[in-house]
This record gives structure tokens, C-alpha cells and sequence, in this order.
């Protein structure tokens, strides 16, 4: 990675203001390290000093990819729960992978997932019986899973959260780089904390449409089904299929090609008809 990007990343983490967790007085950051294609690798690092802490990021940063995509979570509130306290806390959630925090099952960070590896991965899981649209979702934490998880993440065999009785909820501020600048991303609100800001509109809305235009092609097989879905957290494609989302979304191609004039979105629009006929 530029170390360009590697000092611009660092000035942003400092700029986001308070470097260290009042909980315990040290500076945690999780790096999210992706190549692009594949979902993101990430580490945690733990010091007393943030410029301690960031000579190692650092180091770490040099041996990645020039255009991977590189996200740096700060740990800033951390609030330490009763074990009990925590699941009554997840059980409340009225929907599944609403859950907005991340969780340290040790107060040193050695054993911490960020809220995007808790929901990507599906550890919070909603009761047999809810029913989307009734919340809560009464969603219970699989440590099983977790453990694994944590075990292949840190290449530590002897992790064992199975008898902790207490965790530690954390929020972050973030920077992100996409290899060639930083992409500036919300520190509020309860469900925009995180997601990246949009700084010119016009130009982001025209990325989005093409972007989605080609994604949809993309989906689209030699008789013109689609691939219906991806379950990230399964790594594998759902099998369902419905015939309005089909016809629903050949209308989303169709308005995307009319801003585009690509004449192949036509013609595969034409082969997603003819299959659903």
C-alpha cells in the first residue's frame, strides 16, 4: 500500500478525536484489510501509545496490496456488561442483524469482533420462532461459532469465551481508503454510524446506476434467469426464486439502461423477458 494512503489514513484516525478508550485507557484499532474480492481479513492492535500502536499498523499496511480496500476502526465508547445483562440487551433487538455494536469478550481487546464480523458472519441469531415484521427478534449469540471464528482469526487453538461472565459493547469511528483516497464515513446516528458520505451527489448517484446496471447483467445466466441472492454469511447462493422480483428487477435494468444507452443491457433485458414469459 502507498505510504501516502498509509499517512493520510493515520491524520484521519487522529482527526476523528478521541484516540483512547476511557474503559481502559488504551488505543484499540481493528484493521479491515480487503483485496476486493474477497471478505475483508481483520486484526485488532492494543497499546498504550496511539504512535506506538500505528508504527506496527503501519508496517502491517506496507505489505498490503496497492488498491486493496482498507478500513480502520477506533474504539471509543465501551460500555462493560454483565454477560446476563448483554444477552437480555441482544434478546431485545427487534430485528435480525440490527445489532449495532461490537463486542469484547475480554477487557484487554485480545478477543473482540467488530459489529461487521458479528453480522456478516450470522453469530447473532433470532429465535426459531420470530417472524419477520414481529419484533423482537429475540436473537441469542452463538459462542460456539464464535469460538471458531476467533480461534482461526487469531491462530490461538486455546481460546475459550465459553465461561466469561461479563463482555464489553464498544462503538467506533472509521476511517475508510479505497487504496487511492479516504472516503469520508458518518459518525452518527443509530443506523448511519459508519456508512460512507456522499461529498458530490451527482457524480455518486451516476456511479451508482452504472454500477448497478452491470451488477444485474452480471447476475443474469445464458437463458436469462438470474442468480437470485447471495447468503454472505453461509457463502452461498440462495436457491429460492420469485417470478415478480424477477420481472421487478428486469424493470430496474431497463430504467438503468435508458440513463446508460448500453445496448447489451437491452438485449439481456429481452432474455430475463423471454425466460420469465
Amino acid at each position: 500500500m502507498q505510504k501516502s494512503v498509509i499517512q493520510t489514513l493515520k491524520q484521519a484516525l487522529i482527526d476523528t478525536g478521541n484516540l483512547k478508550s476511557h474503559e481502559n485507557d488504551m488505543v484499540v484499532l481493528a484493521v479491515s484489510v480487503s483485496d476486493r474480492r474477497h471478505r475483508a481479513n481483520v486484526k485488532f492492535y492494543r497499546d498504550k501509545s496511539f504512535n506506538t500502536l500505528w508504527t506496527t499498523v503501519a508496517n502491517d499496511l506496507n505489505t498490503a496490496p496497492k488498491n486493496s480496500w482498507v478500513r480502520i476502526d477506533l474504539v471509543q465508547a465501551v460500555q462493560k456488561l454483565r454477560r446476563s445483562i448483554f444477552e437480555t440487551k441482544l434478546a431485545k433487538v427487534p430485528k435480525m442483524n440490527y445489532w449495532r455494536y461490537g463486542v469484547s469478550f475480554d477487557a484487554d481487546f485480545k478477543h473482540a469482533l467488530l459489529e461487521m464480523e458479528i453480522n456478516g458472519q450470522n453469530f447473532f441469531k433470532p429465535d426459531k420462532d420470530f417472524v419477520v415484521g414481529e419484533p423482537p427478534a429475540k436473537s441469542w449469540a452463538d459462542y460456539h461459532q464464535i469460538e471458531n471464528y476467533l480461534r482461526e482469526r487469531e491462530s490461538d487453538p486455546t481460546i475459550d469465551i465459553s465461561g466469561v461472565q461479563n463482555v464489553w459493547i464498544f462503538t467506533t469511528a472509521a476511517v475508510f481508503s479505497d487504496g487511492q483516497k479516504i472516503r469520508p464515513l458518518a459518525v452518527d446516528g443509530f443506523l448511519t454510524s459508519g456508512i460512507r458520505t456522499i461529498t458530490n451527489k451527482r457524480k455518486e448517484i451516476k456511479k451508482v446506476i452504472e454500477d448497478g446496471e452491470a451488477y444485474l447483467i452480471n447476475q443474469l445466466d445464458k437463458d436469462g434467469k438470474f442468480i437470485y441472492g447471495y447468503f454472505p454469511a453461509r457463502q452461498r447462493v440462495l436457491s429460492s426464486y420469485n417470478i415478480l422480483r424477477h420481472f421487478s428487477t428486469i424493470y430496474a435494468l431497463l430504467e438503468a439502461s435508458q440513463f446508460s444507452q448500453h445496448s447489451e443491457s437491452y438485449r439481456k433485458a429481452k432474455l430475463a423477458i423471454q425466460w420469465g414469459d
